[in-house]
């Protein structure tokens, strides 16, 4: 079973030692610089770290506001990529934002290179929008199924 959870002196250490090879491609930011973006930002972002059962596996963090959720950074180590728990990582985040925040519509920006990150988002049910920003996509999801005026 997936969850995510707070990050604290417990996990902290575990968390910035999470490792992805995507990251080389400055296609992730690095968590350390999540963290910190996190706690800047703390009125309105949060960070979790992901776990299987007791093992830490990845990372995520939200920007949270109800018209505009955004899943900011999400990875799994390389160590777990594979296995299926990005699909449900990715899911229980969008259930997250979903029921803690009444989102309306979640957003992600994915580097418009990544296509795997594209294939994967889209078979969570999101769709690319119009916006792109500093070689990022975002793309779009509506909990309630509208995406009419997606953009």
């Amino acid at each position: 079973m997936i969850t995510l959870r707070p990050i604290d002196e417990d996990n902290f250490q575990a968390c910035i030692a999470l490792t992805v090879s995507v990251a080389e491609e400055d296609f992730v930011d690095p968590v350390l610089y999540s963290l910190a973006e996190a706690w800047l930002h703390r009125d309105y972002m949060e960070a979790f770290g992901i776990y299987h059962q007791d093992q830490l596996i990845g990372f995520v963090s939200l920007y949270i506001n109800k018209e505009n959720s955004e899943i900011i950074n999400f990875l799994i180590d390389d160590a777990f990529q594979g296995q299926g728990y990005g699909s449900q990582a990715a899911q229980g985040s969008m259930q997250y934002l979903q029921e803690r925040h009444q989102a309306k519509r979640i957003s992600l920006p994915v580097h418009i290179k990544n296509e795997r990150a594209k294939a994967f988002w889209t078979k969570q049910g999101f769709r690319p929008s119009d916006n792109i920003e500093d070689s990022y996509l975002f793309m779009r999801y509506y909990p309630s199924g509208d995406d009419s005026q997606m953009n």
